[in-house]
């Protein structure tokens, strides 16, 4: 166990008797969450959702150059959420 995990389980020793079942629920609880990706891939329609414009303004986006886009076989289209985020800051 990491250090996280072996403190919560000293404050849950300290505890008044609990089952085995509450304890090992107590620790599901307190265990840090993995952050979500910082920087990850999306669809066009995801895009879209995430800058509040629509699915047609992101494929113009992409076909005047003005965000990357990157095609995984011959219908998948992804944008890196980097990629959006940077271009915001240059508008």
């Amino acid at each position: 166990m990491g250090e996280y995990e072996d403190y919560v389980a000293k404050l849950v020793a300290q505890a008044p008797p609990l089952t085995d079942e509450q304890r090992q629920q107590l620790l599901a609880i307190f265990a840090p969450q993995a952050a979500p990706a910082a920087d990850h891939e999306m669809t066009v329609s995801e895009a879209a959702k995430y800058r509040r414009v629509s699915a047609k303004t992101i494929y113009g986006w992409i076909q005047k150059g003005i965000l990357p886009a990157h095609r995984f076989g011959p219908q998948r289209l992804y944008i890196w959420r980097s990629d959006l985020d940077a271009m915001a800051k240059d508008v």
